[in-house]
């Protein structure tokens, strides 16, 4: 490529000519304009909205849940109640900024079945919920191989900022 400005030769992704310090207009794309948009395989995508959707409606059901047993209950362990509203809240968020490709969705899902685990075993009684523990336990592990389902050759994982 030459210098439009002294005609030397200089190399062909140069922004400035080495000789006369003129810009040259080589017409490199920019990288972010030409990258294409950031695809995940279908399943994926409908698992993160599944996630979204079930929260939701355990969500709804947590708050009729509390507005009919908090009208009676009104004990030390009230809080604990409203505890998991919050919790699919945090999952929705998490959701949410993983279809964004936000790594950091994944940690708070993460973080909320961790703490929903710990809260489990510490306020069971004696008592272990299969439930919730399979919940806690199994969630986090379906979204990691969830997230290591190819599109293009590069997993979703990877690909999260």
């Amino acid at each position: 490529m030459k210098c439009p400005n002294c005609g030397k030769e200089i190399a062909s992704d140069s922004i400035f000519c080495e000789y006369c310090g003129a810009k040259v207009n080589n017409n490199i794309p920019n990288e972010s304009a030409s990258s294409e948009p950031l695809r995940r395989n279908g399943f994926v995508t409908f698992w993160l909205w599944f996630i979204i959707v079930v929260n939701a409606i355990v969500t709804i059901y947590n708050i009729y849940q509390v507005s009919q047993v908090y009208y009676w209950y009104y004990g030390i362990y009230s809080f604990l109640l409203i505890l998991p509203i919050f919790f699919n809240i945090a999952n929705i968020c998490g959701a949410w900024a993983l279809l964004k490709w936000k790594k950091f969705g994944f940690w708070i899902i993460l973080a909320v079945a961790l703490i929903n685990l710990i809260l489990t075993l510490s306020f069971s009684g004696g008592y272990i919920p299969i439930y919730p523990l399979l919940g806690s336990i199994l969630g986090p592990f379906i979204l990691i191989l969830v997230l290591q389902i190819t599109k293009d050759g590069r997993s979703c994982w990877s690909l999260l900022k």
